[in-house]
């Protein structure tokens, strides 16, 4: 049965962002725990962002069947408009443009290699 590219891009949005909160809480442990220093802090932020947007590439490419980096791109686009509100609601002056876009880059990066994996592994 056919699955609507819809379903599969909010499917693909919600597995990205579950595994955003989990990379967020194990980089935390992990901060916590090891002797890993903070500085890498903005390191590890980019890896959450793009593993996130990937594995809901990923999924989203998966679960249709086809074009999997339109599917991932789409899904690394609208992470990143769920990711710049969030950081609106939570802090709207601490928002920077430059960064953002670097974020942005990075999360329709990792949501297009997501898609295509998600293709060659079926």
């Amino acid at each position: 049965m056919p699955v609507s590219p819809a379903y599969s891009l909010v499917k693909g949005l919600g597995c990205a962002l579950i595994a955003t909160v989990l990379a967020i809480v194990a980089c935390g442990a992990m901060l916590k725990t090891t002797p890993i220093s903070e500085k890498y802090l903005p390191f590890l932020a980019l890896a959450v962002l793009i593993v996130g947007a990937g594995l809901g590439g990923f999924v989203a490419a998966r679960t249709t069947g086809e074009r999997g980096l339109v599917q991932g791109v789409a899904v690394g686009a609208l992470y990143t408009i769920v990711i710049v509100v969030i950081a609106l609601v939570i802090g709207p002056g601490n928002l920077d443009l430059t960064a953002s876009l670097v974020r942005a880059g990075c999360s329709v990066f990792g949501g297009g290699i997501g898609g295509i994996l998600g293709i060659a592994s079926r």
